[in-house]
């Protein structure tokens, strides 16, 4: 059921699946209620790192970008450079990349991210048990969390020039 939401969500260009019958529609709303939302600390989760050494996690005292994605999704591919970019620009002032792919399988998800630019931590949410915790409505989603692991920005989807916005929100929290 996650990954048809997904899939639809990706569909439709980012945007929240169509309605559903009436009976339907209430549990696609709770469904699309993120459980890491803006002001509250999301769950911790902590998976191997398949671009780089180590694990992909929630470090402490950084500005965190968490993000869910999937190999399949069109915005997700066109986010990474633009991610990278980010990454490149702010790492050393202590802004770290935690990279969810939900795709099925492992398999293709760390030369995806490689061949897409990424040399931030990328990690697959193998069983989607981090993306059933967090419930990210649309794919991509993008968490912002301040140095003290609090969700302050919430972006779902991937649409051109939004890493101007997403750089802006960063620099506040630096």
């Amino acid at each position: 059921m996650f990954c048809a939401l997904l899939l639809l969500a990706a569909c439709a260009g980012g945007t929240p699946t169509p309605p559903r019958a009436p009976e339907q529609r209430a549990e696609t709303a709770a469904q699309k209620e993120s459980a890491a939302t803006v002001g509250e600390r999301p769950p911790a989760f902590s998976v191997d790192s398949l671009t780089t050494s180590g694990k992909v996690t929630l470090p402490p005292g950084q500005v965190t970008l968490v993000f869910f994605w999937a190999t399949w999704n069109g915005p997700c591919k066109r986010s990474f450079p633009k991610l990278q970019e980010l990454y490149a620009k702010y790492h050393a002032r202590g802004v770290e990349i935690a990279a969810l792919s939900v795709d099925d399988e492992a398999n293709g998800v760390a030369e995806a991210a490689k061949s897409w630019g990424a040399k931030f931590p990328v990690g697959w949410d193998g069983g989607h048990a981090i993306a059933s915790a967090w419930k990210p409505s649309l794919m991509p989603t993008l968490y912002i969390l301040d140095r003290h692991g609090m969700v302050r920005f919430v972006h779902g989807g991937w649409h051109d020039g939004q890493e101007s916005t997403v750089d802006a929100e960063v620099l506040t929290l630096l």
